[in-house]
Formats: structure tokens, sequence, C-alpha cells
């Protein structure tokens, strides 16, 4: 390996970012690759609960970061800004930025990769497409036209940049965020400038470039590789597997197991192919975890009906769950005294329906609740609480 690569993967103390980068950290991240160093790039932690997922890597409370500067500890990285965008709604561009600062100053790499929490990264496929790279005045990954702006832009789920370029963003920092007209959407703010002030190409042209898919030059920057990366974000966990050329597969941020599954089942031992058979060693760890769980609901649960909406309001976080009906009858059924069986049996016999037609939706629904801290009674795979954070449920109709 040729290129010396930064890793950076824009993270965040909250759920559940925080448990995407412990599927990380468990998985691919664990896999040294000589020349390719992997950072967890933070913002300042708001709230006790997030300084406690990061006194887990730093060993200890962390002092705030002063605005636009950074903290390295190890491999995690404290830029100077929020770290989650509802208390700062740029905080991804600010990171970004100050990182690419930070890390183009070392002088110890070639390449600067960013990924989102939600992904995996065959690192030894990332090293073979780097080395086919010329590190100079580049931006690789996939390329897009914002849909209101009309802006081109590379994906921020998996961009890559040569040291030179992350090096003109970092510098330019300050002017980048005072000119942000894009909010949240950092990747789209760093396409804007690169096109409008480091690429040679008139805005127009580029557009049309991307849109009538013609070739990119050196005068674009932008470095197209739509096979870099793989979009697993809606695609069922049995139907995930390795991609030829592929090094970036990109998942749905509320299911960080699917990642776990992914690696155990593909990656682990360095296997390309199957290792386990089509069920694996974590998959059977959370099925012998339900098989004795009594899920029971927590007492002080208000639950409220707006519409065909359930709403379930968690005084002690402060936090509101928005279930549909079915996954509404799956938590009045969690009462301590059925196991996960009965409760898929109920729930059949409710919709007249046979048990194994949807005995893993149910299941799925019984883990979910689970992790959104809804049960008095925790659902451990071995001695670990579950790693697994839903959004709204909504299976069935």
């Amino acid at each position: 390996m040729s290129n010396r690569i930064a890793l950076v993967v824009l993270a965040c103390a909250t759920p559940p970012y925080d448990q995407l980068v412990d599927a990380i950290r468990s998985t691919w991240g664990s896999r040294p690759v000589p020349g390719l160093d992997i950072y967890y790039l933070y913002g300042n932690p708001h709230g006790d609960q997030a300084q406690g997922v990061l006194s887990r890597y730093v060993g200890g409370r962390l002092p705030v970061v002063e605005d636009d500067a950074i903290r390295q500890i190890q491999d995690v990285l404290i830029a100077g800004c929020a770290d989650h965008l509802r208390q700062q709604e740029d905080c991804l561009l600010r990171k970004r930025l100050i990182a690419f600062d930070h890390l183009a100053a070392t002088d110890r790499y070639d390449l600067i990769h960013t990924v989102c929490a939600a992904s995996y990264v065959d690192q030894e496929r990332l090293a073979r497409y780097a080395d086919s790279l010329i590190p100079r005045r580049l931006v690789a990954g996939a390329v897009g036209i914002a849909a209101k702006s009309r802006t081109p832009f590379v994906s921020g789920a998996s961009m890559i940049l040569s040291v030179d370029i992350a090096r003109e963003l970092g510098s330019h920092r300050r002017e980048i965020i005072a000119g942000n007209a894009f909010g949240f959407r950092d990747d789209v703010t760093v396409g804007w400038w690169i096109v409008t002030r480091i690429s040679r190409v008139p805005l127009q042209t580029f557009i049309d470039d991307i849109e009538q898919r013609r070739p990119m030059t050196p005068d674009h920057i932008f470095v197209p590789c739509p096979q870099g990366t793989v979009n697993y974000v809606m695609t069922p966990a049995q139907e995930h597997r390795p991609v030829p050329n592929a090094f970036h597969y990109h998942f749905a941020s509320q299911r960080p197991l699917d990642m776990v599954w992914f690696h155990q089942r593909y990656f682990e031992g360095g296997a390309n192919e199957p290792i386990d058979g089509p069920q694996t060693v974590a998959q059977r760890q959370v099925a012998a975890a339900m098989n004795s769980y009594r899920p029971e609901r927590r007492d002080e649960l208000v639950i409220g009906q707006v519409d065909d909406d359930f709403l379930v309001y968690d005084p002690v976080s402060d936090r509101t769950t928005v279930l549909n009906w079915s996954a509404a009858a799956v938590l009045e059924l969690c009462d301590g005294e059925r196991t996960v069986t009965q409760i898929v049996t109920e729930m059949a016999r409710a919709a007249s329906t046979p048990a194994g037609d949807i005995d893993a939706e149910i299941r799925y629904a019984i883990q979910s609740l689970a992790a959104q801290g809804l049960f008095a009674t925790r659902l451990c795979i071995g001695s670990d609480p579950l790693s697994i954070h839903p959004h709204v449920m909504d299976f069935g109709s």
C-alpha cells in the first residue's frame, strides 16, 4: 500500500450512533491494516450520557474543547463544536472541516476518507482502490446533484479527499461555515465550495457533465466512484453480501446489528464467503436470549393515542416513541408473565394469522421496544444489553 489513509468515522455520542461506533469497533474497526489509521470524530459531548459514552474510549471525563479547536486522545478526535445537530445544525460540517485541518497538518497522510457511522468498510479493498488514485486535487465518491439547489456534491456517506484539498477546505473553514446556505447538508456545502472555488469547470457545465454522464477531468476535482459504495439502508439483512470492487457498505443507522451480522457472516477470520451458514453467531445469541425473555413494560410509561398512532411517553428520559397499532398491541401484552412465544401466539390469534407468518416481526418488535428502554426487564445477549436502537415501530398494517 503506497497511499497512506486517514479513515475518519463521523461519530456521535448519542443513540443510535454510539451503538454504531460500538459495532464498528468490534468488527472492521478492530482489524489493523498497514498504512491506514482509523479515527472516531466527535464534537463536545452534550450531557452526562454522552460524556459517559466518550469516557469509555478516552478513560475519563472530557473538558470542553474550545470553538474551532480540536483535541486528539488516541483514536478519538473531539472537535470544538456541538456533537449533534440538535445543538448545532451545521455541526457535521464543522467537525469535518476541523478534522481536515488537523489531519492535513500532521503530514502523515496522502488521502482522508470520511464515512458516516452507519458504515462497514472493507479496508483491504479500500487500500487497493486508494492505490489506483493519484493523491492530488481530488474528491472521490458517489457524485450527485442536490435536488433543490442544483449543487454538485460527493456523498458524505463515503468521501475520499486528497490531503491538499482537505488542507484547503480546513484552512478556509471559517469562510465556508459563514457562507453555508445548506444547513445540515455538509456534503453539499463542501461540494458548493469545491465547484465554485477550486474547480476550473463552470458551474452549469459541471452540472451538465454529471447529468449527461460525461467523463470527469482533473479540472472537475470530483472523481466518480459509484461502484465503491453499496447502499443497504433499505435492504433486508438476508440480502446483505459483499459486492465485487465495493469497499464501503452503507447500513440503516437504526439497525447496528445488521453490520455485526454482515461482518460475522462474510469477514470474520478474513473470509469472503459465508462462514457460519444462514444463521450467524450473533443471530443465534439473539434467538437464545429471546426464548427465555419475559418482557415487562415499565409502569411509569404514559400511553396515548393520536389518530392511528400510539404515543408512549417516558418521563425518565423525557422522550416520546411513536408506535402503530400492532406495535402498541405487542407492548400491551408485555406484562412480565408472558414469554415471547406466548406473545407471538396471542398476536397471531388476534390477527387470524398462523404464528409462523408473524413470528419474526413480533420478535424484532420486542427487541426494538427493549432497546428503546420501555421494559423494566432488560433483554441481554450474554451479559450485555441488546445493541439495537429503532426509530418508529412500524410493522403490520
